[in-house]
């Protein structure tokens, strides 16, 4: 009998007695731990490693396995992601606002494991009215996060037109867990009752416009 120097798995010599189902048994055993499995739950995964622990094995750090397709490695008696995930939109809201307003949104599936989010974004303003000042706020299931981005102001009688508004560096949660959603809110700060902001639609801004979030392990 050898023993696989990587894995550890066990497998006959040639001239090992015959016994085919004691061999079988050995390696799919001894390459368990290495492979994990593939559920759709975690549920499933933790019933499939408590029976896998029942038969004589141990949770220990660097096993994997893979729920609802995101890779995931136990480590200090718990499991996490294995790899960040990257989600992103162009899409805005073109309105004339003149109020507080969510232009952007992202939704983030549930990754099967704590993580946090790494948010940024940016906007070009195809107009700002006269004395409105706004900023960019990036938010997860409606809580802002830390920093806020640089705001764009109009301290004049007239109105702006092409004014960029992001966050200079990007932005980062707490741990979290379940889905989420990533939303970008464009706060007006100051500024009479009826002026507003416009996100552009049209032309050379959109190329601007971006919300992203990073699903980061945890």
């Amino acid at each position: 009998m050898h023993t696989d120097p990587l894995t550890g798995a066990r497998y006959p010599d040639s001239t090992d007695s015959p016994d085919v189902s004691t061999y079988i048994q050995n390696a799919v055993n001894d390459l368990s731990d290495q492979i994990g499995g593939n559920f759709s739950t975690t549920s499933a995964r933790d019933t499939a490693f408590s029976n896998w622990v029942a038969q004589g094995n141990s949770m220990t750090d660097g096993l994997q396995c893979r729920v609802a397709g995101y890779q995931q490695v136990y480590r200090v008696g718990a499991w996490h992601m294995n790899s960040s995930v990257i989600y992103s939109t162009p899409t805005m809201q073109t309105a004339v606002n003149t109020v507080s307003t969510v232009v952007a949104s992202i939704a983030i599936p549930d990754p099967r494991a704590p993580y946090k989010i790494k948010a940024s974004a940016s906007v070009d303003l195809a107009q700002l009215g006269p004395g409105v000042h706004v900023r960019a706020i990036v938010r997860v299931n409606g809580t802002a996060l830390v920093p806020s981005g640089l705001g764009a102001f109009n301290d004049t009688a007239g109105t702006l037109t092409d004014q960029l508004c992001y966050l200079a560096v990007p932005a980062v949660s707490g741990q979290l867990s379940g889905a989420c959603t990533v939303d970008l809110l464009i706060s007006k700060e100051a500024g009479a009752a009826g002026n507003g902001f416009q996100v552009s639609g049209s032309g050379v801004g959109p190329q601007f416009n971006t919300l992203w979030a990073e699903v980061i392990p945890v």
